[in-house]
């Protein structure tokens, strides 16, 4: 199977924005009558490990998460970002498997989160006191003894747990 190619934007719908997927010059959301994720809840998930992980990829055209989804299994291989096992409750034109150089598809995330002209003032000011709030609450209550495990999912907050919780 050939390498697909993965090209990221994010639109701004006025009263939200998603990240629109084109997968070899198609848009994915479209594609499936949706809508993309918010760029921040999913940017990190698509970056894959070697641990298989669900990630949403698509809503609901409606907006709402809950309301109906496209998400497929993100892993990497030694050659490959691989996303497989699409489930979608929104149609059934999807992909039976995508394969990404690591290279090429590592880049366009990097393009995408590197350059946020398309972040409103108010959201990266939120974005950076967040990541403030949680490193100085990280490390304040790791100094009192506590682990910290990171969440599964991007915009779950980090659960901490002390050594006598096990």
């Amino acid at each position: 199977m050939g390498m697909s190619r993965l090209h990221l934007e994010v639109v701004d719908r006025g009263d939200d924005l998603e990240l629109a997927m084109v997968v070899d010059g198609v848009e994915l959301a479209d594609r499936l009558d949706g809508m993309g994720m918010d760029p921040d809840v999913v940017l990190e998930m698509l970056r894959g490990s070697d641990q298989p992980q669900r990630v949403q990829l698509v809503r609901c055209g409606c907006g709402d998460d809950s309301c109906g989804a496209v998400t497929a299994v993100v892993r990497r291989d030694a050659d490959a970002v691989v996303w497989a096992e699409f489930e979608s409750s929104l149609g059934d034109d999807v992909p039976a498997e995508l394969r990404f150089d690591p290279t090429r598809y590592d880049d366009e995330l990097a393009r995408i989160d590197g350059d946020r002209s398309w972040e409103p003032v108010e959201r990266r000011y939120a974005r950076q006191a967040m990541a403030l709030v949680d490193e100085a609450v990280h490390r304040a209550l790791t100094w009192r003894g506590l682990t910290f495990v990171q969440p599964p999912m991007a915009g779950k907050r980090w659960r901490m747990w002390r050594p006598t919780d096990f």
